[in-house]
């Protein structure tokens, strides 16, 4: 809300990134039917300029995205721990032992980076990915709507297995976070009672005490990679599963001239970004 204009340059660089990922499929589509399957060179070439404007074009809006939401994101995050920090000044005694400083810390620090990564995913990927879903929805529709129904069926097999990966991941990631806490907590203890444990000489009961807690976000950590990793195999499965059937229930459109193949292949790329936006969404 601070920051208007990068927030409406986010926007006009999302927006410009659909249209031109969205205008590829439909620029090759003319490319093939117009070009290769008419034999016609003059007009392969003419729609092949047309292509690398577009390239372009993309790369372009890519760019004052990614400036606009980078641009946004430290901002934000740079206001954030100013404002935390102005408000640790004003705790009492009694708050900074009940809340903990290694917990204090963490916030300042690596929540705030978590919270950066966040945004800027979310400026990027979390404003294109709607704009993108309803458009390819919008282009599966006006190409070929008689072959949409197979893209519908696709979207629940996704919708399990994101879900699946949300719910188990969530209780994960917050204990992940929690033993981030004790793990800091510990460091800073042994960092600054240094003389004192070596004094009673303590030093293998730290350094297991530390080790436990370490293997805890460690085994967490892996749980969380596993859980994580298994949503691109399984995306991937659905999206080959679902161009085998298209191509299927092509054929005879294909053969009785109703369907070109430029429109076929522009519908499956169309497919594809309705999925993997559903899917980034």
């Amino acid at each position: 809300r601070r920051y208007p204009k990068w927030l409406l340059l986010d926007f006009l660089g999302a927006i410009f990134f659909v249209v031109v990922n969205l205008g590829l499929p439909t620029v090759l589509a003319r490319m093939i039917d117009e070009g290769i399957n008419q034999g016609d060179t003059s007009r392969l070439y003419f729609w092949a300029f047309i292509m690398l404007l577009v390239i372009v074009a993309g790369v372009l809006g890519r760019i004052v995205l990614s400036y606009a939401a980078g641009k946004l994101t430290t901002s934000m995050v740079r206001d954030m721990r100013n404002d935390l920090y102005a408000k640790l000044q004003e705790y009492s005694h009694h708050e900074y032992e009940q809340i903990g400083v290694s917990s204090l810390v963490t916030r300042i620090t690596s929540d705030a980076f978590v919270l950066m990564q966040f945004a800027e995913q979310s400026l990027k990927m979390g404003v294109i990915t709607p704009m993108m879903m309803l458009s390819s929805v919008f282009m599966i529709f006006l190409t070929n709507p008689s072959l949409a129904w197979i893209v519908a069926i696709s979207v629940p097999f996704l919708a399990v297995v994101v879900w699946y990966v949300a719910v188990k991941t969530k209780p994960l990631s917050e204990k992940q976070q929690e033993t981030l806490d004790k793990l800091n907590q510990y460091a800073r203890e042994n960092l600054t009672g240094l003389r004192v444990i070596r004094a009673f000489a303590r030093e293998e009961f730290q350094e297991e005490k530390f080790g436990q807690a370490n293997a805890v976000y460690a085994d967490n950590s892996n749980k969380l990679f596993k859980l994580t990793g298994l949503t691109e195999p399984l995306f991937v499965q659905i999206i080959i599963a679902m161009i085998v059937a298209i191509v299927w229930f092509a054929l005879d459109p294909l053969g009785d001239g109703s369907l070109e193949i430029g429109n076929l292949v522009a519908f499956i790329e169309y497919s594809f970004h309705a999925l993997l936006s559903f899917l980034f969404l």
